[in-house]
């Protein structure tokens, strides 16, 4: 399990860690309605905004835009 907090509110909740990591889920919080992108570490685990991501579809990949 990792802990998440919203990026927008500051909602906090424990969610599963995902079997492989790093990887990257897309998330809408219940209390706000932010989507963001969690990137599931065991060490590290770290959230994005949206716009803050680039998802190619076609490979399956995320880029983390420099900001």
């Amino acid at each position: 399990m990792i802990t998440h907090s919203c990026i927008k509110c500051d909602y906090t909740e424990m969610i599963p860690c995902a079997e492989i990591c790093p990887a990257f889920q897309r998330y809408e919080c219940p209390e706000c309605g932010e989507i963001q992108w969690i990137k599931h570490s065991r060490l590290n685990p770290k959230t994005y905004s949206e716009d803050m991501v680039e998802v190619d579809e076609e490979t399956r990949t995320i880029k983390i835009k420099e900001l």
